[in-house]
Formats: structure tokens, sequence, C-alpha cells
């Protein structure tokens, strides 16, 4: 008796320190990542935008643009563990050493100068995205979204490996700024051949824009919530950050190719706006209105105009809060309503109207409502659109009437009406209200720091 009693204690103790250890070791894991982040926003001088810190002999570019997406990359990694306490709590260590894998792999992929290193982190980056879409996915489906992924990411990675190894075989170099100024510079190199403008399909895949995007419904779908968060928060800004970094490489191919590519990108913003209202499944709604948001920031970088550059940054900034958001106001929903269907989730003003005012203020975000940091994005983006060719008038407006349409109507839907079933509806936790409002106040706060973006 004696023997089984002091074994019973022996277990519940164990059981008990497991529990509190993993606990700590999640606590540090969050102050870590929240030094982290400090220490990025303190080392960079936010007093001017020109301000360049490189180590050329480590390979390492720490500018404006790689500290913004590195520091949202960051708070992104810290929202993910802070909204995963249940998928964390199943698989823990695995759990976390994916998401330090991903931290990893992101940061490489924002400061390094070296092309090759940023091709393989940036492909590497999908390696841990598939592990937690297989592990901790819901629906058997997962593996045919994973199989779309993975296509979409092999085949577009090809042209763009093929693309720098030519490059370093003509230039002797992977260096981006060093390849930068030798294509400037230099007259006699500075036409690239048109094939090389291939390496682009790796970006527009990444981003993605309508036409390559058929994987990211499946992935959002299938993902749990930290895996949407990292899609929608940190790899569509990966493929943005791939045509920024190697936007002078190809500039010749895009100043021949510019008019059909911005036609192309603007028009499939607008189909990706026009299949949002035909959606029924939240997630999907969510996941084609980044579609459709990619769309606009593409065809604005392609005007190569300053607007174009500082609009397409302030969207892209705005839209990892807002978009990853509107995934975990989703998620907060599914996991009440057991459905991702918005005819099955009506009626939510009556159980939880928190999260009806913290849906109402994030679609207000994804219409770029004032004041938000999308709206003075979109202006930018639309402004360097008209000077470029002012017919594009015609294809904004319908980007911004069935934009703000389909938004209205997820959340009239999701919100309102009779709810077609009942359930006895968990109470919101501090937790899920704090992971709202991380997402809301940061991009209505930032529209204070415009000069970053100039």
């Amino acid at each position: 008796m004696g023997l089984t009693l002091g074994t019973t204690i022996l277990i519940l103790f164990t059981t008990i320190y497991h529990k509190l250890f993993f606990k700590m070791v999640w606590l540090w894991m969050e102050l870590f990542i929240l030094s982290l982040m400090m220490y990025f926003i303190m080392t960079f001088s936010w007093e001017t935008t020109s301000n360049i810190f490189m180590i050329f002999s480590g390979g390492l570019v720490f500018d404006t643009i790689s500290c913004l997406l590195s520091v949202l990359s960051i708070f992104m990694i810290f929202i993910m563990l802070m909204a995963s306490k249940k998928e964390y709590e199943e698989k823990d260590s695995t759990f976390l050493l994916l998401n330090l894998l991903l931290l990893l792999f992101i940061l490489l992929s924002f400061m390094t100068s070296n092309l090759l290193i940023f091709f393989f982190s940036f492909e590497g980056s999908i390696i841990p995205m598939i592990f937690l879409i297989m592990g901790w996915g819901k629906s058997p489906e997962r593996k045919s979204a994973m199989i779309y992924f993975m296509f979409y990411t092999l085949v577009g990675s090809v042209p763009l490996l093929i693309s720098l190894l030519y490059l370093e075989s003509f230039y002797m170099t992977f260096d981006f700024i060093y390849l930068t100024n030798l294509i400037i510079n230099n007259s006699q190199n500075y036409y690239m051949n048109m094939w090389l403008f291939t390496s682009f399909l790796s970006f527009l895949v990444k981003a993605p824009i309508y036409g390559f995007h058929l994987w990211l419904p499946k992935a959002h779908v299938e993902a749990p919530i930290s895996g949407s968060i990292f899609l929608a928060a940190i790899l569509l800004k990966l493929g943005a950050y791939g045509v920024l970094r190697t936007y002078y490489l190809f500039i010749s191919s895009i100043l021949f190719m510019s008019s059909s590519y911005i036609v192309l990108f603007l028009m499939g913003s607008v189909m990706s706006a026009v299949i949002c209202l035909g959606q029924s499944d939240m997630k999907k709604l969510i996941a084609y209105s980044s579609v459709s948001h990619m769309g606009l920031v593409f065809g604005g970088l392609f005007t190569m105009l300053q607007q174009g550059f500082s609009g397409a940054m302030m969207v892209l900034i705005s839209h990892g809060f807002t978009s990853s958001g509107l995934f975990s106001a989703a998620y907060m929903i599914q996991d009440r309503s057991k459905s991702r269907e918005m005819a099955m989730s009506k009626g939510m003003v009556v159980f939880l109207p928190i999260i009806t005012f913290s849906f109402y203020l994030l679609t207000m975000l994804n219409m770029s409502a004032p004041p938000s940091l999308s709206l003075s994005g979109e202006l930018n983006l639309f402004s360097s659109l008209l000077m470029w060719d002012l017919s594009m008038l015609f294809l904004i407006i319908f980007y911004v009437t069935f934009g703000s349409y389909y938004a209205i109507r997820l959340f009239q839907e999701v919100q309102f009406g009779l709810p077609l079933k009942f359930y006895s509806f968990n109470p919101i936790s501090m937790r899920e209200i704090y992971l709202l409002f991380y997402h809301i106040i940061p991009s209505n706060l930032m529209i204070l720091s415009l000069n970053l973006f100039s």
C-alpha cells in the first residue's frame, strides 16, 4: 500500500513538474522573442530612413526595409506562440522547435545580402510550415493542400535558382548590393537576358499573385491558427521582399514588360475580390482578400515610382497585422461554432460582443478605413498607378468597390442574423482579447510614423 501511494505521488509530482517546466520554457521563449524585437528596434536609428548598417564580411544588410519586416516577423512569431496554447500543450517541444526554425529562416531571409543564402532560407521556411500543417491540422484534406503547396513552391523556385547561378557565373558574386552597383553602373551589362525575368515566378508564387494562388486557400483552410498567422503575416511578405531586393537586377525586363504585368496584377486583384463575394468559408474569403491586396502591391512596385515603393511597404506592414487578426478572429469563431461556414456562425454579436467589436475594427482596417496605415499605403499605390497610366482608374474603382463589399458582407453575415445552431459557447479569455488587440492597436498607431516609409 505504501509503495503504491509513493509511486502515485511520484507520478503526480513528475507530471506537475513536467507541466510547470514547459510552461516556464514557454514563458522564457516569449520573453526571448520580445527581447529580440526590442533589440532590433533599439539598434536601428529611426530618426532617419536613410540609415543603413551593413556587415559586408558577414553578408548582412540592415536597412529600413529589412528592419521593418524583421520586427514584424518577430512580433508575429510571438503572436503565433500566444495563439497556440492548445497546440503547444499537445506536442510541446516539437511545436516550439518548429517556431524557432521559422524565426531563424525568416531573419536570415530578411537580413542576408547573399542571394544564395537568401534563396535557401527563403525556400527553407516552407519546411517547418509543412510540418506545422501536417502535425496540427485537423482535416484529412491537409495532405492534398501540402501537395499543392510543395508543387507550386518547387516549380517556382527552379527558375530563381537558375537565374542566381547564371548571375554568379557572369559577375562572380552572390552579393546583391555589389550586383546592383555593377548592373546599374555598367551600361554594357545593364540589359540582362529576358529569360532571367522568369525568376520572378518564385516571388509571384510566394506572394501569391492571382494565377499562382491556388495553394493559398487550401493551405489556410487546413492550417492551425499559427500556420494561418505565418502564411498571412510573414510568408506573403517574403515574396514582395524578394522583388524589392532583386528589383534592379532585372530592371530592363521590368521596363520592357511592366505594361502587361501591371494590368494583369490589377485584373487579378479585381478577380480575387469578385471571388471573395462567392465564398461561404470565412478562412477562404480572408485568404482570397490577401491575394487581392498582393496584386495591388505588385502593381505599385512595377510602376517604378517612389509612391509605389512606399505605398507597397505600408500595405505590406498593415496587411501583416490585419489579415493575421482576421484569421485569429475567424479561428475563435470556428472553435466555438465548430464550423468555418458563415451561415453556421451567424448571430455572434449575441454570444460574444467583444469578438464582434474586434471583428468590426479588423474589417475596417481591411477596407483601409482611417485612421490606418493601409489607407495611406493604398492612396500612395493609387497615385503611382494613375501617374503611370490614367486608364488604371477603372480597375482601381472596381477594386475599391468589390473590396469594400466583400469586407462588409463578411462582417454582416458572421456577426448578425439568427444563428442556425446553438452551442454553449466558452467565454472569451483574456489571452484571446489580447491576441485580437495586439493586431488592431499597432496597425492604427503606425499612421503616426509615415516618415519611415518615405
